[in-house]
């Protein structure tokens, strides 16, 4: 029993997180202004590192009330980047609500998905998938992480979504808006590779063997 809890702690340890984007830290403005009915989407472009790609979850953020009243829906996405604009949709999450009184509130998505390595990918939030809401906006925090790899980019697309994919982007490279997203080098459930299975089997029979050896003296 006690061998087998080793194993799966050990087990585990091979599939931690290893990678993780946050740059909260850096973010000390507001990007305004998100929300219905025109500025409806606001990302962060970000890169994957060399090891880790698994994208297991990312948050971004609003606050703070702009103009007009009520909550606002919304959806999260993770789209490939071509340098201008989404090159395909790799992700869609659930709608969620941004609060009315425009109080900071993290957008948490699970996608899920492989990614490439070392390649620029995009997180948003946008409006634009749903129907026509009223007046809501709100602003996004924001700041300049020194990352040149990282940079803030947004389209005043309306609920016309698939422009987001056919036009250009416009970019704020000064700024970045506020990411945090959770990386590992595979998905959490996936079976080690044999020669990792080898490796702790070796190192369970070598603990098996310690024990027999003291119990014996």
């Amino acid at each position: 029993m006690k061998y087998s809890v080793l194993f799966a702690a050990l087990l585990a340890t091979t599939q931690a997180q290893a990678f993780v984007i946050d740059n909260s830290a850096s973010m000390n403005s507001t990007i305004y202004n998100f929300g219905a009915s025109d500025t409806a989407t606001y990302g962060e472009v970000f890169r994957t590192n060399g090891t880790d790609a698994y994208l297991n979850s990312f948050s971004m953020y609003l606050q703070n009330r702009y103009s007009g009243s009520g909550t606002l829906d919304l959806k999260g996405y993770i789209g490939a980047w071509d340098g201008s604009k989404v090159s395909s949709l790799l992700y869609s999450g659930n709608v969620q609500t941004m609060n009315a009184n425009g109080t900071l509130q993290a957008f948490t998505f699970a996608p899920g998905i492989q990614l490439a390595t070392n390649t620029n990918y995009i997180a948003f939030l946008s409006v634009s998938e749903l129907a026509a809401q009223a007046e809501s906006q709100f602003g996004m925090p924001g700041g300049n992480d020194g990352d040149a790899s990282t940079m803030f980019v947004y389209m005043n697309n309306g609920t016309d979504f698939s422009a987001l994919s056919s036009n250009a982007w416009s970019t704020w490279s000064t700024n970045d808006a506020r990411l945090v997203a959770n990386f590992s080098a595979s998905a959490p459930n996936d079976v080690p590779e044999p020669m990792s299975l080898a490796l702790l089997g070796l190192g369970l029979a070598g603990l098996a063997a310690s024990r027999k050896r003291k119990s014996a003296i």
